[in-house]
């Protein structure tokens, strides 16, 4: 499975329970998809240039497109 699929599912498990900082997000893909901090931040950032979350200043994520 690659790992936006799993992306996915991950957002549609936990459709009512989403992490809504950088840091809970960040945390949480790394317990579910084990990959590496540089990985992790790569994926976080393709999420926002995607416009599928937004991240304001201060780390809240809001979720447009997922």
């Amino acid at each position: 499975m690659q790992i936006m699929q799993k992306v996915s599912a991950y957002f549609k498990k936990f459709a009512k329970n989403k992490p809504s900082s950088r840091s809970a997000l960040r945390n949480s893909f790394q317990s579910v998809l084990k990959l590496s901090d540089k990985k992790i931040e790569k994926l976080i950032n393709r999420l926002v240039h995607e416009k599928k979350i937004s991240i304001s200043n201060t780390g809240k994520i809001s979720y447009l497109k997922i």
